[in-house]
């Protein structure tokens, strides 16, 4: 396998408001094309990270793969953790009044950069897979008609190794790129559309494994 160069990527200093006159045609960019098929492949079966999903995926058994898009359900977001007995206890008022929630869309579309956080088994992960997916279909959805044609690039920090040592962006990408090598190389063949689509706001980068690391 032949070595990638390693190129420094510029990332702007301050957020700003995402450039959409100027993001790359996904359509039109081989490069890109190919990048959102491999990540449409790879997300669009549900991993249940171990977990039995039917009666068929028990004791030993590998059941039949489960698409994504038919088992995820798009969670509704507050600004503070919500406890289950709070829902249990609002449903028996009289006034049914639920506590403060918003659709994940409109978080994605009000916020540049949100921190999730969740009890374990809330569905972190899977909603950056499903994040994936939905950016990686081919055709139109809610997601890419609320974002527009994001390019998400994610970064599984359980997974990268000698993460203690990455003391800057450049080593970051670095560690994505020899963890990721297919994809790596593949977004970084064309590195003006990579730059561009930097400078535009047009990538959305995802941070999963937070609570696994210390």
């Amino acid at each position: 396998m032949k070595q990638s160069k390693k190129m420094p990527l510029t990332l702007p200093q301050h957020a700003k408001q995402a450039k959409t006159e100027e993001f790359v045609d996904v359509g039109n960019s081989r490069t890109l094309l190919r990048y959102f098929q491999g990540l449409y492949k790879h997300f669009v079966y549900a991993n249940n990270f171990g977990l039995a999903l039917d009666d068929d995926d028990r004791a030993g058994k590998q059941g039949k793969p489960v698409l994504l898009s038919k088992l995820f359900v798009p969670p509704l977001m507050a600004e503070r953790r919500i406890d289950p007995e709070e829902l249990v206890a609002a449903e028996n008022r009289a006034d049914k009044e639920a506590p403060a929630r918003i659709t994940f869309h409109t978080i994605l579309q009000e916020h540049q950069r949100i921190f999730i956080l969740g009890d374990p088994g809330s569905g972190k992960s899977t909603l950056i897979n499903w994040l994936n997916l939905e950016l990686s279909f081919s055709g139109d959805n809610l997601c890419k008609s609320v974002l527009g044609p994001l390019v998400p690039v994610n970064f599984i920090l359980r997974d990268i190794k000698g993460l203690s040592d990455v003391s800057s962006w450049d080593d970051l990408w670095q560690s994505w790129k020899t963890g990721n090598p297919v994809f790596g190389e593949i977004i970084e063949e064309d590195s003006a559309a990579l730059n561009r689509m930097l400078a535009a706001g047009q990538i959305m980068f995802l941070f999963d494994g937070l609570d696994e690391i210390s």
